[in-house]
């Protein structure tokens, strides 16, 4: 089981995005930004992985953090109608159409989600999309999506590897995930060439 947001396009056959990152980095807000340009949502939380390097969602209603309510309002239209406005953590349920088939399917993408808070000012190029390799991807998400205490080192490690090795790997680094948002969109469409920033 690996800590992470689940996203993709709708049709069974579609492309999926698996983003991972430490806590914090703004996974949640990114799956929202997601699903409000129109991809399809499973979930923020757990993703299971099976030995042929499939995935399938826990699914759970996204949950919108005050923080991000208030930098982006625009995404409480995402909020059932009864719980927009309310203090605090509220979840979004995706609407008919907009939950990803439940069935396991391959990646297409795995983005490390690396934000910086910098605002404005920030010196980085930002938003960047950079390539990883198999290696580095396996130990960003050993480091950030995955228990070994709870799975052990050994086999889990080789799953990880395995997954690394199927699917492309990016690492996103960002300050504002609504500018950063149609980059990882972009690596759901056919036969996408990203913008690497």
């Amino acid at each position: 089981h690996l800590h992470g947001a689940l996203v993709g396009t709708a049709a069974p056959e579609g492309s999926r995005l698996l983003m991972v990152g430490a806590s914090g980095a703004g996974k949640s807000t990114m799956a929202a930004q997601l699903v409000h340009l129109g991809l399809a949502y499973a979930t923020d939380e757990m993703v299971a992985l099976d030995a042929d390097c499939r995935v399938e969602a826990v699914r759970k209603p996204l949950k919108l953090r005050q923080g991000a309510k208030s930098q982006y309002r625009y995404l409480e239209s995402l909020v059932h109608p009864q719980l927009q406005g309310v203090a605090g953590d509220v979840p979004i349920t995706p609407g008919e159409g907009q939950w990803l088939d439940e069935s396991a399917t391959r990646l297409g993408d795995i983005v490390v989600l690396s934000r910086h808070d910098a605002g404005p000012s920030c010196l980085e190029p930002c938003p960047e999309l950079q390539r990883l390799s198999t290696v580095t991807m396996t130990r960003r998400m050993a480091e950030n999506a995955f228990d070994f205490s709870r799975f052990g080192v050994g086999q889990s490690l080789l799953d990880l590897a395995r997954l690394a090795a199927s699917a492309r790997c990016w690492e996103l680094n960002y300050c504002d995930s609504q500018t950063a948002a149609p980059m990882l969109a972009g690596l759901t469409a056919p036969n996408a060439e990203p913008d690497l920033g």
